[in-house]
Parts: C-alpha cells; sequence; structure tokens
C-alpha cells in the first residue's frame, strides 16, 4: 500500500526572549528589531494510527524525511 503524507507550513513564534520584546520581536545591539515569528515547514505522516511529523525551515530536509518515511512504511 502506498502511504501518502502532507508537507504544509504553520506560523512559528520561536519563543519568550530574555529581553523581551514587542510581538515576539527583539532588539539587538548592532543589528536592530528582529522579528522572532516566522513560518516553518512541516512534513507530517500517518502510520497504524501513529502520526509522524517533522518541522524545519528548509523545504528540502522536510520533503527529504517525508519521502524516506514512505518508502520506511510502505507495506
Amino acid at each position: 500500500m502506498e502511504r501518502k503524507g502532507t508537507i504544509y507550513s504553520e506560523y512559528h513564534n520561536k519563543g519568550r526572549r530574555k529581553n523581551g520584546g514587542v510581538g515576539g520581536s527583539v532588539l539587538r545591539k548592532g543589528v536592530g528589531l528582529v522579528r522572532g515569528c516566522q513560518y516553518r515547514w512541516v512534513a507530517e505522516i500517518s502510520y497504524h494510527g501513529k502520526r509522524y511529523r517533522c518541522r524545519s525551515y528548509h523545504y528540502d530536509r522536510v520533503f527529504n524525511w517525508l519521502q524516506d518515511m514512505r518508502e520506511k512504511f510502505s507495506d
């Protein structure tokens, strides 16, 4: 049976910063205001009711992970 998976993007907050910041942004010396929120790629596949996920900012990494999991879980 051919397994299918999905790839989608999600909005990700990098978490609270030590210095706080407005809207998840941080003021860094010499750089300026750096945003703390970004989109990242998520690949998802289910096998026997268990969900496996891979998250990354790089699409190629997520795509290759999904291809490997499809081969691994092929029945």
